[in-house]
């Protein structure tokens, strides 16, 4: 930066401007910028400034939507199983055993944490935007399997009467995650180490193998057999087939391709590293909560064998998000900022 500024000759004519007598002169220093003339942004105690329009999306917008969406979720879990049962879902007993477990990791972890990422966002916090990327997905995800699940024909419910109700949850989940990602500065970011990096990739590798060979690949299997014994399949094969579809079609490859991508140290890839580690530990609890609800309640579909799968999947997960989301928590250290460039 300091060799451009020093710059004289035809550098100092680019950067001049043109004052109201006709005569050029100088543009002050603090717009010029690292190469060819770029403007730099005001620098402010925590980086550098952002556009107007973006600061009212991470200022207001996106404090605001996670407030709705935790609203809406402790709602959601209030009238399920969990609470007064008012919404009775078209669901076989095991199901409901995994709808309570969600519930429960829903009120428990993830209503807390987009109400404590809204508070930091309302307070202008610098990563706001990237950790309330998690959360938002978590709900997008699960959404779906609230609404597309059920067996409406064949089993008892009104789950339908609420239709609005989560579709409204899955709306603000999908807008929190966007204006999370639409927001998110990269010169915000924290370096992040080639170790680290190293680590995360295989993390995601192995939970990518994890999903399709042990969880996912023998149910298909038997589902595309002549007579399918596979007990999941054979008690909702709606929701049986949902979730296949959105572990295989969404995690599976995001995690390969972000993996891939921190292999070879690609930015894009850290910048996305972020929210799909923290999505993923979310994922991880819940199918966990479920997985032990329905152990403890003898669920004939249950394995004590996908409990001790996930569950050391989930410790992984989540020590990595710690890992990798602490920096974000004191910014200023490490912003690579371009006016330090």
């Amino acid at each position: 930066m300091m060799g451009s500024v020093r710059q004289g000759g035809e550098d100092s004519n680019r950067c001049a401007a043109m004052s109201d007598d006709g005569r050029q002169r100088p543009m002050p220093r603090r717009q010029q910028g690292a190469e060819g003339g770029r403007p730099l942004r005001p620098v402010t105690k925590h980086g550098p400034a952002d556009p107007a329009g973006r600061s009212s999306l991470r200022e207001v917008w996106l404090p605001v939507s996670l407030f709705l969406l935790s609203l809406g979720l402790v709602v959601n879990v209030a009238l399920g199983p969990l609470g007064a049962e008012t919404i009775r879902y078209h669901f076989s007993t095991s199901m409901r055993n995994q709808l309570i477990g969600l519930d429960a990791v829903t009120l428990l972890v993830v209503v807390p944490m987009a109400l404590v990422v809204g508070v930091m966002a309302w307070r202008r916090h610098p990563s706001a935007s990237v950790l309330a990327i998690a959360p938002g997905l978590f709900v997008a995800y699960m959404l779906p399997q609230y609404i597309v699940g059920p067996d409406y024909l064949n089993l008892p419910g009104n789950n339908q009467r609420f239709f609005l109700l989560h579709l409204s949850l899955f709306v603000l989940g999908v807008a929190v995650a966007v204006i999370g990602w639409t927001t998110i500065d990269d010169d915000r970011l924290p370096d992040v180490s080639d170790s680290a990096a190293h680590l995360a990739s295989r993390v995601l590798f192995v939970a990518a193998l994890f999903l399709v060979v042990a969880l996912h690949l023998p149910g298909i299997i038997d589902a595309l057999s002549a007579t399918p014994t596979n007990a999941a399949f054979r008690d909702s094969p709606t929701a049986f087939y949902v979730v296949k579809l959105m572990d295989l079609g969404l995690i599976v490859p995001a995690s390969i391709v972000v993996g891939v991508g921190l292999s070879h140290r690609r930015p894009w890839a850290t910048k996305m590293m972020y929210p799909l580690i923290g999505w993923l530990a979310l994922d991880a609890i819940a199918v966990s909560a479920m997985a032990i609800v329905m152990e403890v309640n003898n669920d004939p579909t249950g394995s004590m064998v996908l409990v001790v799968g996930f569950v050391t999947l989930t410790l992984v997960l989540v020590l990595l998000t710690v890992h990798l989301w602490r920096p974000l928590a004191h910014p200023v250290k490490g912003y690579r900022s371009i006016a330090r460039q």
